[in-house]
């Protein structure tokens, strides 16, 4: 039974990221471009396409000194809705990762063809790792890309991380 549970929410969360893709007019990669001037300065940390009450939106964050700007941008229109500065410290994520998260969203679009929907610049076991989310083939695959190599460390889909 939770096998079945498991495959029809993997479906549904594929299905979802298909449904927000089909919404949005632009690439992740894009929105990265329409917002980095937004926010004027700072290190891109994070990017994703999500559902904000069945509007699909880009939200974009870039870390600047011990804030966070978040730029949230329509993902049909490119229409900016929201510019907020949160705290949250991203310093050392920043230091310890020496490859842009653009540049880790390229290395993992060429392991894994398809759509960028998400991409994370984060600490993982005490190394920095870029984590892009790339919808393909009906599913939605997590490349995880070394923050100072640039190397693919691992490639899976949702599926096999909840099988964990």
């Amino acid at each position: 039974m939770s096998m079945i549970l498991t495959l029809l929410m993997t479906a549904a969360l594929a299905g979802d990221e298909e449904a927000l893709l089909k919404k949005a007019t632009y690439s992740l990669s894009e929105a990265i471009q329409k917002a980095t001037p937004i926010a004027k300065d700072g290190v891109l940390v994070s990017a994703d396409l999500e559902d904000d009450n069945g509007r699909a939106v880009f939200v974009v964050e870039f870390a600047q000194d011990k804030k966070v700007v978040e730029v949230k941008l329509d993902a049909v229109t490119g229409e900016l809705l929201t510019k907020e500065i949160e705290d949250d410290d991203k310093t050392g994520i920043v230091k310890a990762c020496k490859l842009p998260l653009t540049r880790g969203i390229e290395i993992a679009l060429q392991k894994v063809p398809g759509k960028a929907t998400g991409a994370e610049a984060e600490i993982q076991d005490e190394k920095p790792v870029l984590e892009i989310k790339i919808f393909t083939n009906g599913k939605l695959v997590k490349v995880k890309v070394d923050a100072v190599s640039g190397a693919v460390l691992k490639t899976k889909t949702r599926k096999e991380e909840e099988k964990k």
